[in-house]
């Protein structure tokens, strides 16, 4: 586990372990106290499979360490890019279209110590082979259990009164008078 942690910056730290896949998740510690900056350590290579991801973030990324951004002119990498482009990497950060399998891990060599993705699944990332490497892996539980709650509270209120219809019907022409109960649907109870 030393090993390990000598390859993540010092201001990193294991903080806990998720239940549910019992793998060590990297915490930032102090991020406003510890300074983690490239003249007190030599800087981690990055693989970012996609250039879409939100750029606040990103710059926070290039801040501290060095990033190869794959698909740079599509959406997506395929698997043979992120193959070519983990050589050499501490880590790599993806998204739920990105399979890191197996293939992926062993392409990448001993260099690997975290695989990060920016979703609330791990379904696509061997689970397994990573405990096997040691490789630490790092996700974003709960991170949509708000957005998820409220998009499910507007389309109930859309669909029980008929929102979608009623749109439809002004930007056609359909509505042309008031009407009793006109676009009425059953009320949420």
């Amino acid at each position: 586990m030393v090993s390990i942690l000598r390859t993540i910056p010092s201001c990193w730290q294991t903080a806990k372990t998720v239940s549910r896949l019992g793998l060590p998740l990297l915490t930032r510690v102090g991020m406003a106290d510890t300074a983690c900056s490239p003249t007190d350590e030599k800087k981690l290579k990055i693989l970012v499979t996609r250039p879409d991801y939100p750029a606040n973030g990103m710059e926070l990324l290039e801040k501290k360490f060095d990033l190869e951004i794959l698909s740079k002119g599509k959406a997506t990498a395929s698997k043979e890019d992120i193959i070519q482009g983990i050589k050499g990497k501490s880590a790599i950060f993806c998204c739920l279209n990105d399979k890191i399998d197996k293939d992926v891990l062993k392409a990448a060599g001993p260099s690997l110590r975290v695989v990060s993705t920016m979703s609330v699944g791990v379904e696509h990332i061997d689970i397994d082979e990573c405990r096997k490497l040691s490789i630490k892996v790092g996700y974003t539980p709960y991170v949509l259990t708000e957005a998820t709650a409220e998009l499910t509270i507007a389309l109930l209120l859309a669909t029980s009164r008929r929102l979608f219809e009623a749109h439809s019907q002004l930007r056609t022409g359909g509505w042309t008078s008031w009407a009793p109960v006109w676009m009425c649907g059953p009320a949420l109870k």
